[in-house]
């Protein structure tokens, strides 16, 4: 209990800087925490440059990184030689732009969760102007950060010219190269990199980087790691899930006249068959998704495409399945799969009908595509390498990817709907019926003399509480199917099976909690001989609820789709521990009570009273039965109980507010 408690006092301080760096700090860039000074030490984090020069109005990606050091919170801006604000920030993720004398000027975390570091991209100013420097405040707890964090600098861009006469031999050679009328400016400077190979180009007359120097421009990742490509952000657009300077997959493509180039790396744990893919979508979910499989084992890699028809992956055979695609390869070495292969743009290939439907199998690359990245295992069949489920659900690009572009991405989708699904449980069953249900199992003899609206106080805080359980169910109930497009199966999870449990569980406890209150309709009269039957039926469907949707809630926590941290299912944990511990107390209390005076409450329980009040009636004129006796106050109807119950619903109160910020706040 105690625990909660100061988790939640815990989240009430992370919360006081979670929005990130007010505009007030743009000069000093200096956290405004109260008795906090900045560290004077180096700091344990650096910034990580794709290129150390700029071009007027160049957008540049940068990554903030900790050296084994995680970070809440951060404030970023570029500066001049004169210590001006420049340029301006365009994207960051999980962060957030602010004004700092310019629009965008400064760059700041969203929300106060531990983060590996932080991939932006900045924006050159047009007109250049001069060395710049990227400067950061970071905050690795409330009372540790650092000020002042300094990146290299990076310079102008500068054209390189004809050297100056001065030098007799080099003006000599120069000079007879180029005919008079062509200056020098007309040789890229993209080409001096790749001098020489400029010869092989001209021969082959293909595009000159992939026909004739492709291992030049597909970098191998360093062994052992995926790490980022250098080219990402210049002359290739990248999806990726980086930290600091190890990732979890890469997927870059470049695109050309009338085709993209891919490559795809992962690190993997290889068993006898595993793969990676991407998908082309229309939108977050997986179907019909035009998909590109990397299937490989120990000695072999096959590439492919394969088709989603709904949730079903659907190979397209060995020759439609190369349709398409071309120069592709693939190798596994140091636990790293890496596939390469040139995809066509032109919307070429059409799927064969099932069910007099035709679709299309594969998308025109000219247009923009949701991007996903996919991994599992397989198996061997005869020659063929088929592909498993995927052991997690594929990560997705927030928004549509143009291929014509060297975007670099490195935040995956968000799913609003499933976060309001789990809040809205939450709230149903770890708030209202845990209070509904103390309510009606120890509060009947509670304020026995008192009524609202012509009805127990007990009988009020059972019905809204349960009521409105049934109501947020329902409506999270409808949430989850329309984001899930109906029953979606949960991808096994290595380890964690028993998450696969969730959609069931919701289910049966969405029935129960509307079955529960149509019995209640139908309940018989208090001297009815049934009645005891009803008693326990209704008692043992609500139980049975409450402990099916405790349980559907923890396995809830443990899908990544949630964003909820690993430790929010032991914040459940101590939830259902503290309700035991509670009902304990209560029912040690009422025993207590009883034996104290067991003569007054059986005699209260023997009148139509008391049988009355138990379906929550107040009787203002008393019945025929009431007795001189029954006038007696029963000793459940203490003030220790009352002040129990209160503490009680703010226990259950606070529990629910954790839970629903670790649900809401964490990316």
């Amino acid at each position: 209990m105690w625990w909660v408690l100061l988790l939640s006092a815990n989240v009430g301080v992370v919360w006081s800087y979670s929005m990130g760096a007010p505009p007030s700090t743009c000069t000093t860039m200096f956290p405004v925490h109260s008795g906090s000074s900045a560290r004077t030490g180096p700091a344990p984090y650096f910034f990580q440059l794709v290129k150390s020069t700029y071009s007027p109005g160049e957008s540049i990606s940068v990554n903030l990184v900790g050296s084994g050091a995680l970070l809440k919170g951060y404030q970023i801006q570029a500066r001049d030689g004169n210590g001006n604000v420049v340029g301006q920030f365009t994207s960051a993720q999980g962060g957030r732009t602010i004004n700092c004398g310019l629009e965008n000027g400064a760059l700041t975390h969203s929300n106060p969760m531990d983060k590996q570091g932080v991939s932006f991209t900045w924006q050159a100013p047009n007109p250049a102007v001069g060395n710049i420097v990227f400067i950061a405040s970071i905050v690795q707890t409330y009372s540790v950060f650092w000020v002042n964090v300094k990146s290299p600098a990076i310079t102008p861009f500068i054209i390189p010219q004809t050297p100056p006469p001065t030098q007799p031999q080099a003006t000599t050679t120069v000079a007879t190269v180029p005919p008079p009328t062509q200056p020098p400016v007309t040789r890229p400077p993209q080409v001096t990199t790749q001098a020489p190979k400029t010869t092989k180009v001209v021969v082959t007359q293909a595009p000159p980087v992939v026909t004739t120097t492709p291992e030049a421009d597909m970098t191998t990742p360093d062994v052992g790691k995926v790490t980022m490509d250098d080219t990402c952000g210049t002359s290739k657009g990248c999806f990726v899930s980086c930290e600091g300077d190890s990732c979890d997959y890469v997927v870059t493509w470049k695109d050309g006249p009338d085709y993209v180039d891919f490559e795809v790396s992962s690190k993997i744990e290889m068993d006898d068959v595993y793969w990676i893919a991407i998908a082309f979508s229309n939108d977050l979910k997986m179907g019909d998704d035009d998909t590109v499989d990397c299937i490989a084992t120990k000695t072999k890699v096959i590439v492919t495409r394969s088709f989603n028809e709904g949730k079903r992956n659907i190979p397209l055979g060995s020759v439609e399945g190369m349709k398409g695609l071309s120069r592709t390869s693939g190798s596994f070495k140091d636990g790293i799969l890496t596939c390469k292969f040139r995809r066509s743009k032109p919307d070429l290939v059409t799927r064969r009908k099932r069910q007099a439907v035709s679709s299309k199998a594969m998308f025109d690359l000219n247009q923009k595509w949701y991007l996903m990245f996919g991994h599992g295992s397989g198996f061997e069949r005869g020659t063929d390498l088929i592909k498993s489920m995927h052991g997690e659900n594929p990560k997705v690009t927030p928004s549509r990817v143009d291929f014509q572009s060297v975007d670099v991405i490195g935040e995956t989708a968000r799913y609003p709907l499933i976060k309001v699904h789990a809040i809205l449980m939450i709230i149903a069953w770890i708030l209202c019926t845990g209070v509904g249900i103390v309510a009606a199992r120890y509060y009947k003899p509670v304020w026995t003399s008192t009524n609202i609206m012509g009805q127990r106080i007990w009988f009020q805080i059972h019905r809204t509480c349960m009521v409105t359980a049934l109501v947020l169910t329902v409506i999270g109930f409808v949430i989850i199917f329309v984001e899930a497009g109906g029953y979606s199966q949960i991808p096994k999870i290595e380890g964690k099976e028993y998450v696969q449990a969730h959609p069931p569980l919701g289910i049966i406890v969405t029935i129960l909690a509307i079955v529960n209150p149509i019995m209640s309709i139908f309940r018989p009269g208090p001297k009815d001989e049934k009645r005891p039957i009803f008693n326990w039926a209704h008692w043992s469907v609500g139980m049975l609820a409450h402990i099916l949707s405790v349980i559907a809630i923890c396995f809830g926590m443990e899908m990544k789709k949630s964003t909820a941290p690993s430790y929010s299912v032991w914040v459940v944990v101590g939830y259902v521990i503290y309700h035991v511990i509670m009902e304990i107390i209560l029912k040690s209390f009422d025993l207590y009570l009883n034996r104290s005076d067991t003569g007054r409450i059986d005699a209260l329980g023997m009148t139509n009273t008391g049988a009355s009040a138990q379906n929550g009636n107040h009787f203002k004129v008393p019945p025929p039965a009431y007795t001189e006796r029954d006038t007696i106050k029963n000793p459940k109807d203490s003030t220790v109980k009352k002040l129990l119950l209160v503490f009680h619903m703010a226990i259950a109160t606070a529990f629910t507010i954790t839970l629903i910020l670790l649900v809401a706040i964490y990316d």
